[in-house]
């Protein structure tokens, strides 16, 4: 069965992995400031550290996530509030989270939004899946001063929190195999894009 701890291990590893200029703070007994990142004076490679996780998510493999006392994302992003994250120094004023949605689920929840309460029109969504790991990063931007960016993240990434938990209540099943990395395709809407690196 997957622990919580995993999960949000997953969902930082899958940001910090996306997102130029992230940090992934760890802390563990033997290691209580440990920084991973894309940068080569980091102390350990992001990349290294996915590796580490999907290896840890296999089947009958020890949960890693077990040691880790503290999770934090920085470097680049820093925190707003509710899971989501503003990238700083960039030209267009964007905001980030992770889920463990796919992205295909995330276009979902955002279109049952926007059939709902329509979110801004000035705000354009990307969406990177990582299969291996089971997470979709989400990048929201805008140009628009007016919009209030914050807001329509924290509206969408609480959606998508909703949508995990009522499928990890309806699915009741073990710990997933991260051993297989499947490929996957770009779909594109008007207002949604989706990378794969």
């Amino acid at each position: 069965m997957t622990t919580r701890n995993f999960d949000i291990l997953r969902l930082g590893v899958g940001l910090a992995h996306k997102v130029r200029g992230a940090e992934l703070r760890l802390s563990t007994p033997s290691y209580p400031d440990l920084v991973a990142s894309r940068h080569p004076a980091s102390e350990i490679s992001i990349c290294s550290v996915r590796e580490a996780v999907l290896y840890s998510g296999c089947r009958h493999r020890s949960d890693m996530s077990r040691w880790i006392n503290i999770i934090e994302i920085g470097g680049s992003l820093e925190p707003c509030r509710g899971g989501v994250y503003r990238l700083q120094g960039s030209d267009a004023e964007q905001r980030w989270f992770a889920t463990l949605l796919s992205a295909d689920e995330v276009i979902g929840v955002l279109n049952r939004l926007e059939r709902e309460e329509p979110l801004s029109s000035g705000v354009d969504a990307n969406l990177m899946p990582d299969l291996a790991l089971g997470v979709t990063a989400v990048c929201l931007s805008t140009d628009d001063p007016f919009v209030d960016i914050g807001e329509v993240a924290v509206t969408l990434h609480s959606a998508c929190l909703v949508s995990e938990l009522l499928e990890q209540s309806d699915s009741r099943s073990p710990k997933p195999d991260l051993s297989s990395s499947n490929s996957s395709t770009a779909h594109s809407t008007s207002r949604t894009k989706e990378n794969n690196r």
